[in-house]
């Protein structure tokens, strides 16, 4: 059971990168969170290792390049939030209203970010893979992670359009 909830934490975090970069504020993440991070990965990669030994190398390099997208995609963010406090203030001299800055602003991060992916399967895989791992079913374990390492790459690029 312990395996599961860190199979579900771990997705929950590898595919809301976004939801990290919310606040204009880096939160401070106390150690025991790191550690609980490793943890989930290497729980990640026990299950790999055991049903999926093949597929090693790809998850591997599926997580190190969701890490780097991750990374740039912060230092997007940071311009970003810089360029967007430019404008404000060139709008704030022109005298604009408070309304006309707000809705120069919402036209301003809908041009820049063009919205987020849904992604309704995530739910669906993550339940497949515990429902398993309960059964102790390895074919549908093997599909499972495959399924998930397919939507890990997938994710991956979309996360290299949204950097580019």
């Amino acid at each position: 059971m312990k395996a599961l909830s860190m199979i579900t934490s771990l997705m929950i975090v590898l595919s809301a990168p976004s939801a990290a970069f919310a606040s204009s504020v880096k939160p401070h993440i106390p150690k025991h969170s790191e550690h609980f991070k490793m943890d989930r990965k290497q729980e990640l990669f026990r299950l790999v290792r055991t049903y999926t030994p093949e597929k090693t190398h790809e998850w591997e390099a599926a997580i190190k390049k969701r890490e780097e997208l991750k990374g740039k995609l912060h230092q997007n963010y940071k311009k970003d939030r810089n360029e967007l406090a430019g404008l404000r203030k060139q709008w704030k001299e022109q005298n604009l209203s408070e309304e006309a800055i707000r809705k120069n602003t919402r036209e301003w991060r809908e041009s820049k970010h063009k919205g987020h992916p849904q992604h309704p399967d995530r739910k669906r895989v993550l339940q497949d893979l515990k429902r398993a791992l309960k059964d102790k079913d390895e074919a549908s374990i093997k599909e499972s992670l495959n399924s998930m390492l397919k939507r890990v790459q997938s994710r991956n690029r979309e996360l290299e359009q949204r950097v580019k």
